[in-house]
């Protein structure tokens, strides 16, 4: 179950977005989120099916900002994993050509 103030993935009309949740009710019999994202808010008996839109040009300040952190991290350790990517083949590159022994037996390092 997610908590509320989660950022969930959800799908609404056909498409994958970004929501918070604001409010997960959950009874025996009608359990359900409401999501706030793209300025409408959402219902969902199920976070892998369609949600329904309850009510539309809705803006909460704090959860816009919250979505927008949120891709902006995703984003910057994606940023980070690439980076760590190229400065490993960079380094691996490097080694390969470089000859360790002769760098150990001149008494530079060792």
């Amino acid at each position: 179950m997610k908590d509320t103030h989660d950022i969930i993935a959800f799908s609404s009309e056909g498409e994958k977005i970004l929501g918070v949740v604001i409010e997960h009710y959950s009874n025996p019999l009608d359990d359900f989120y409401v999501v706030y994202a793209d300025y409408a808010l959402h219902k969902s008996h199920n976070l892998d099916e369609d949600a329904d839109i309850i009510l539309e040009n809705v803006i909460i300040p704090a959860c816009d900002e919250a979505i927008a952190d949120y891709r902006l991290k995703r984003q910057h350790l994606r940023d980070m994993d690439t980076l760590h990517s190229e400065i490993r083949a960079l380094i691996d590159a490097l080694h390969s050509k470089m000859d360790m022994s002769g760098i150990f037996s001149n008494g530079n390092l060792g």
